[in-house]
């Protein structure tokens, strides 16, 4: 960081190839230690942009690239070794993904994890009350609104009858930089889909009609 004090502060997501928008430029982190939407912490100075992780790694440093800050606008500052090609020796994920004979977003998805427990499977969350207003959770907290007890009294203006603690829960991850858990469904066991097949097509719901469709594609 250059002798100036720290002229601007802000909060911004991971974007689309591991960049940050700041000051209608675009600015690279390192694949291997950001997620897509991520938090990260921008504090610019009139010669440089340092982006911080708003969590501390396992060596508890937070820094995460050092830029020169660009007068203009539309530029794109990239630093090569942040390419998730840089974790592949050099090489693509679709270079990989053929001598391996793997999809190439399953070579992306494994370069990207930092840990292995961004890439197992994960049981699936049961759905919520919360679940209908998960957007306009996200939406006030990309705005600036912190406060969980806040975010609940919107929320019940807005019909959501659940308990405070739910939206204290959910919003736990957003403070960790990490997106919201969304709802996943929780697959058939064999008994229901064996159920669902041997069951005449008019007497399935509109939700079970649409998983067995699902289903029998695969």
């Amino acid at each position: 960081m250059d002798a100036l004090v720290v002229a601007q502060r802000h909060l911004r997501h991971v974007g689309k190839d591991c960049l940050v928008a700041f000051d209608a430029n675009l600015y690279s982190v390192p694949a291997r230690r950001v997620r897509p939407r991520q938090l990260v912490e921008i504090r610019a100075t009139r010669s440089q942009v340092v982006l911080h992780s708003t969590v501390p790694d396992s060596a508890g440093s937070t820094l995460l690239a050092v830029h020169f800050r660009v007068v203009g606008r539309g530029a794109r500052i990239v630093d090569e070794r942040h390419s998730p090609a840089d974790a592949l020796g050099g090489k693509g994920c679709s270079s990989v993904a053929r001598e391996l004979g793997l999809d190439r977003r399953t070579v992306r998805k494994y370069t990207l994890a930092r840990t292995w427990h961004e890439v197992v499977r994960r049981a699936p969350r049961r759905p919520s009350t919360l679940d209908p207003y998960l957007d306009h959770l996200q939406q006030r907290w990309d705005e600036g609104e912190h406060n969980a007890v806040i975010l609940q009294q919107e929320l019940v203006r807005k019909g959501y009858l659940g308990h405070y603690q739910r939206v204290k829960t959910a919003s736990a991850p957003l403070r960790r930089g990490l997106p919201l858990d969304e709802p996943r469904e929780r697959p058939p066991s064999p008994r229901e889909a064996a159920r669902w097949i041997i069951t005449g097509p008019g007497q399935h719901g509109l939700h079970t009609t649409e998983r067995l469709r699902r289903l029998l594609e695969h």
